[in-house]
């Protein structure tokens, strides 16, 4: 990870402190949206957006429910993808599979009945 530097500004009124927080706060949401647009655009075959998924449950029935759930309800508009499974607690092995899937984006780690810590 990069190291994080932080920019403290002096204003001299409230209006410029303002105008400033707005433009930062609009840029942050303006960067925020790009990446959850962009964590979509893994395209399958048939080009619709792939959303890869990690799923931990608490019990295999569960498990196996919540996958065939997940598979028989699959949208229209985008294709679910489970590329990991497992019973317990959410692993760094987890983490490290939702980070490397779908090349340079992240998949999602959905648990069911886990607490995470």
């Amino acid at each position: 990870m990069g190291t994080k530097v932080f920019v403290l500004l002096q204003v001299h009124n409230e209006q410029i402190a303002r105008e400033l927080c707005d433009s930062r706060a609009a840029q942050a949401r303006s960067k925020l949206e790009k990446k959850k647009k962009k964590r979509l655009l893994v395209n399958s075959g048939d080009g619709k957006p792939v959303v890869p998924l990690v799923v931990r449950g608490d019990v295999v029935g569960s498990l196996e429910v919540l996958v065939e759930l997940l598979g028989a309800r699959q949208p229209e508009e985008l294709e679910l993808s489970v590329v990991s499974t497992g019973v317990g607690d959410v692993t760094e092995g987890d983490l490290d599979m939702a980070q490397s899937t779908g090349g340079s984006y992240n998949s999602i780690v959905l648990t069911y009945l886990l607490y995470c810590t």
